[in-house]
Parts: structure tokens; sequence; C-alpha cells
């Protein structure tokens, strides 16, 4: 929307939009003026902390602080019912954006190991959820339904995008909180075999925004 404000700065008049910052257009005298393009970045960063939250389910992570770091040691857990693990909680990822910037969006990637057929049933994503910076659990579900790898093999899931919010509204003090994080917690779909194992070996963070 155009808005007329009378005299511009110079004291002429002149009909503008709104600030640059808006990546809106300028128009003073008929001429234009364009703003400057915003500066686009990311950042990505390891959690400091690993946790088992009981907040679901009933099986517990073992070796939590093992997904802090892509290194074959795992957190671990053993689904013997039909039922959910506890969240496996990754928070303090230590970032630093700055005062004022705009987050566009959040990528969580989880680096993980299923142990499924042929020996045992596939473990399965029930929830992959946000951490918010007063330590509470965002609504939006991000599981996927595909099963878990085999132990012969670590798969990087990928949850969110670079403008996904997470149907969550952002600052960048709340992203640099230490409770800001994510969670997840793993089922099984079937109890035809033997129990899935789940494994976390890493889970990566990483923030898109603007300047």
């Amino acid at each position: 929307m155009v808005l007329n404000f009378g005299q511009n700065l110079f004291g002429s008049q002149g009909l503008f939009k709104n600030s640059p910052e808006d990546n809106q257009v300028l128009e003073f005298q008929g001429s234009r003026e364009l703003p400057k393009d915003l500066i686009v970045s990311t950042t990505s960063s390891n959690p400091r902390t690993m946790a088992d939250d009981n907040a679901v389910g009933t099986i517990t992570w073992s070796n939590v602080d093992n997904a802090k770091a892509d290194d074959t040691s795992y957190a671990d857990a053993s689904i013997t019912s039909a039922t959910a693990t506890h969240y496996l909680k990754a928070t303090n990822f230590a970032f630093s954006i700055p005062t004022g910037a705009r987050i566009d969006g959040i990528i969580v990637d989880i680096l993980k190991v299923g142990v499924g057929p042929p020996i045992k049933d596939p473990a399965n994503d029930s929830e992959v959820k946000i951490v918010k910076s007063d330590g509470s659990i965002g609504t939006t579900n991000k599981a996927i339904a595909t099963d878990w790898p085999p132990n012969t093999s670590e798969r990087t899931d990928t949850y969110g995008g670079a403008a996904d919010l997470w149907g969550e509204t952002w600052k960048a003090s709340d992203i640099n909180d230490t409770d800001f994080g994510v969670v997840i917690s793993a089922d099984r779909t079937t109890t035809l075999e033997g129990n899935p194992d789940p494994k976390v070996d890493l889970i990566t963070i990483t923030i898109h925004y603007s300047i």
C-alpha cells in the first residue's frame, strides 16, 4: 500500500511505502528507489545437552549423550511392547543469532538407525517436535512414516525447512536460549518379530534467518 506522508526528508512532496526492512519499494516524486536486499544467513549446531524426557511413552533412552556427535556411538532404546519411547531431548545448541534478525526457517537433521527387518520389527517416528525457549514442547509433529533404517546403514532424516517455523513465532533470543531444541520419540507399528532398537547418532539444527 502506498502512503502519502506529505513531505519527504528533503522537504519536497513524495509518496513512499514502508521501510526497506519490509523489502518494499520507496517512491519519491515519481522516482523509485529499491531497498537493499536482506542478508540471508544460515547457521548449524549440535546439542550441548541431551536428556531422556518421560513426558511421553514408557521406554527409556540410554546413553543419551552419544547423540551429540557423529561418531557411531548411539543414544539407544529397546521397544519391548507396542508403545512409544520417551522423548530423546536435545537442547542448548549455543546459537548466537543477531538481535533483531528475522527467523525464516528451522531444519532438524537426525542421524539414526532402527535395527529392524529381517530379524526385528522396524522402528518408526512417533513424534518429532520443537522445544521452545520456555522449555515447553511445540504442538506441530514432524514425524515421518518411513521406517528407520536397519543396523547395516545409518540414515539422516530431515525435518522442517528453510521457510518452516514449526507452527511457532520466533525471535533471535528464543533460538539462542539454552532451552531451545527438539525432541524425538520412536515406536513400532508391528509386533510380529523381535523388539526394534532405535538408535540416534547425531541431532543437528540449522537456522535460516535474515538481517
